[in-house]
């Protein structure tokens, strides 16, 4: 079955779990309480989630019939994730990055501290590539689970981020953020 011309749905925000590992760790006089704060609560709640697999094996059994693939992206984020994604189904990708969701407050705190959120730990993070996009978008909300369609998959190799008139890359040695300034995804629990 060939997995060309099929849409890429994310459920899950980029960046939250390790947005909220950098807000943890961190000088916190540099960040408003309210953003640790409420970086902490969407966090336990997708660690909650992350727990006995559970988000994987709802998704699952949401998108099982109607999926090429289901694809954790976790370490070195959306990117990465994409990456892999596409590697393993063999082909490229045209992802619209104002599609992929993302917390304001992973936002804030990835500016202060100089890190890519798309390429940040994001264990609560799921990739689907599917032929029925905007119904398993459907299906998912109705389950509590935010996603959207961020793009398609293609027959060349390429893996393409597309922002407003830009067009930009996605390259195979994707840096995990939180290694990149020193700290681990491990190093808060």
């Amino acid at each position: 079955m060939s997995s060309f011309g099929k849409d890429i749905i994310m459920v899950g925000y980029a960046g939250l779990n390790g947005s909220a590992k950098l807000a943890s760790s961190y000088n916190k006089d540099r960040l408003p309480k309210t953003i640790i704060t409420r970086l902490q609560e969407l966090s336990a709640w997708e660690e909650k989630l992350l727990e006995d697999d559970q988000l994987l094996i709802l998704i699952n059994n949401i998108a099982s019939e109607e999926s090429d693939i289901v694809y954790p992206a976790s370490k070195g984020g959306v990117f990465r994730g994409l990456w892999n994604m596409a590697e393993e189904l063999k082909t490229g990708l045209t992802v619209y990055l104002e599609n992929i969701s993302i917390k304001q407050e992973t936002i804030e705190i990835c500016e202060e501290y100089d890190v890519n959120p798309y390429m940040l730990y994001s264990p609560g993070v799921v990739l689907v590539v599917s032929d029925k996009g905007n119904g398993l978008v459907r299906e998912f909300n109705r389950a509590g689970l935010h996603s959207n369609v961020i793009g398609f998959t293609t027959n060349t190799k390429d893996r393409i981020i597309v922002s407003g008139d830009e067009k930009r890359y996605i390259e195979s040695r994707i840096q995990e953020e939180l290694e990149r300034i020193g700290m681990s995804e491990r190093s808060v629990d």
